[in-house]
């Protein structure tokens, strides 16, 4: 390039538009706070990580989404015929069961959304069963409070069981109830609804606890303190 056509890509203090530009970035990043500098590191770098490992920044978002735990509520029914004590069991048979299903379990279910606790349980119960709750221990001492138009309730299970692993997740609100009804052989989730002697589920907890549906198992060896 000769003198006089580089003259026109140079300004009157000397320095070409690209220099003028450099400069500026220059000063820009002399004048920027520090936390910010960090911050746009940062999201280079995550994009960047991001771009390499195939992943696109709203997908990475989708991965990280929060998955929660889902409330249910049990019940352990127990009954006495002569001396022998009993307690209420059936086979699982749910639609997404899988190999949990053919286990023995309590009757048990999920509180649907602003379900009262109670109210599930007893509709759980009739539901798998046919059994009518006439008595659930703790509720006489659930609290109850209303402010606006916001309702709350307190109650104290019998024991509360969470799985930190396997299947999907869930905490399980188990309660000592009492029943009356004519049992159902089976519904669309259970089969072999029956009052187990209290001696065989003893045996399966300490000979065969695999048989029995995991969440169960913990609350069924307090009540029979196995």
């Amino acid at each position: 390039m000769d003198t006089e056509a580089r003259s026109e890509c140079t300004s009157s203090e000397g320095i070409s538009p690209m220099e003028a530009v450099y400069g500026m970035g220059i000063k820009y990043l002399l004048n920027m706070p520090i936390a910010a500098m960090m911050m746009t590191s940062f999201c280079t770098y995550q994009k960047s990580c991001n771009n390499e490992n195939g992943v696109e920044q709203g997908e990475a978002n989708h991965m990280t989404k929060e998955v929660f735990a889902k409330p249910c509520v049990g019940a352990i029914i127990k009954k006495v015929v002569g001396n022998e004590p009993y307690i209420l069991l059936q086979t699982r048979q749910k639609e997404d069961g899988n190999e949990t299903n053919g286990m023995f379990e309590i009757p048990a279910g999920k509180i649907r959304e602003y379900e009262d606790v109670f109210s599930a349980l007893r509709r759980e119960v009739w539901e798998e069963t046919g059994l009518k709750i006439t008595k659930i221990y703790g509720e006489d001492s659930s609290v109850c409070t209303q402010i606006g138009d916001v309702t709350t309730i307190s109650f104290t299970p019998y024991c509360v069981t969470q799985n930190l692993s396997g299947a999907y997740s869930i905490i399980l609100n188990t309660f000592l109830c009492e029943a009356e009804g004519d049992l159902t052989e089976s519904t669309n989730e259970t089969e072999q609804v029956h009052w187990e002697k209290v001696s065989e589920i003893k045996r399966l907890l300490e000979e065969h606890p695999e048989k029995i549906f995991f969440m169960h198992i913990n609350a069924l060896k307090k009540f029979l303190k196995v």
